[in-house]
């Protein structure tokens, strides 16, 4: 694993696809350090750790700096994105005092008293809830089932807050949006970095993945009132501006012309009649975002 300085201050590592390891991220002030995200296992929280000290030279402690190591930084605030599994099995590795959404508290309350050994997860296969790629992926990133465990959330917000970093500032927000219901935000607004997690990607509704305009538009004109220059998405990195609103506006665009179509055809021809064109394979992709959800919310 590697990680990059983006600002002062500012560090992320790369997100890993082969097992869906989503970016971690940490900002350091004169007086305190937050992390971002805790990662898809242990093993990913000690290499985020560990890339740091190799970056910076500066080796970065666990909970409240009682290491051995009398020069340690510690971490005093990991902030969660989302309840996603591949940012919350980390937690206890990074050590900190957790902060989330009231929403992420509790559904990370609920994976709590789910069954995470071999048979459990197959179950949760079986039942819908989670993909069998992310089954996978956590029998690899924690092959023992011992090492699946998830602790609670120590501290929940309702809507946002802040968190003073001396010469720099943490200002969390919850957002919601496209990905789940409890989807928060994390910026920087001395460094003009806004840390997004997942919350541009879409969801499943009843197994078909896309989005849905009453999610989307609220949330991607919210995210325009930011004054940011970098955006940290989990498992693409870095993006612009000028990247970020490329994607989310023309997909605005396209769910408006497919509507509530639940045919791609039609919903094709109606792009053809508008642009003077047959849809491309970006814009095929974004109208099948909204025409399959549409057709599974149907059924």
């Amino acid at each position: 694993m590697h990680a990059h300085k983006l600002t002062e201050g500012i560090y992320y590592s790369d997100p890993v696809a082969e097992t869906d390891r989503p970016l971690l991220g940490l900002v350091a002030g004169s007086q305190g350090t937050v992390a971002v995200d805790a990662g898809t296992s242990p093993s990913h929280a000690r290499d985020f750790l560990t890339a740091l000290e190799e970056l910076t030279g500066t080796p970065f402690g666990v909970g409240t700096g009682g290491g051995a190591n009398r020069d340690e930084v510690p971490i005093q605030r990991q902030f969660i994105t989302h309840w996603h599994w591949d940012h919350i099995f980390g937690m206890q590795t990074i050590g900190a005092t957790s902060l989330a959404h009231e929403l992420t508290a509790q559904k990370v309350a609920e994976l709590r008293g789910l069954s995470w050994d071999d048979a459990g997860l197959d179950h949760l296969v079986e039942t819908g809830f989670l993909p069998r790629f992310a089954a996978d992926c956590l029998k690899t990133e924690m092959p023992s089932p011992s090492q699946r465990q998830l602790i609670p959330i120590d501290r929940s917000f309702h809507s946002a807050g802040q968190i003073d970093l001396g010469d720099i500032t943490c200002i969390f927000e919850h957002l919601g949006g496209s990905h789940t219901d409890d989807s928060s935000i994390l910026y920087v607004p001395e460094r003009g970095v806004l840390f997004l997690g997942d919350c541009v990607y879409g969801r499943r509704y009843k197994g078909a993945y896309g989005y849905r305009l009453e999610t989307l538009v609220p949330m991607r004109d919210r995210l325009k009132r930011f004054k940011a220059t970098h955006y940290l998405i989990s498992h693409e990195a870095l993006h612009s501006a000028e990247k970020l609103f490329g994607f989310l506006d023309p997909l605005i665009k396209t769910g408006e012309l497919v509507g509530e179509t639940t045919d791609y055809q039609a919903a094709a021809e109606r792009y053809r009649r508008q642009h003077g064109a047959a849809p491309n394979q970006e814009a095929a992709q974004m109208i099948r975002f909204f025409t399959e959800p549409n057709t599974a919310l149907a059924r």
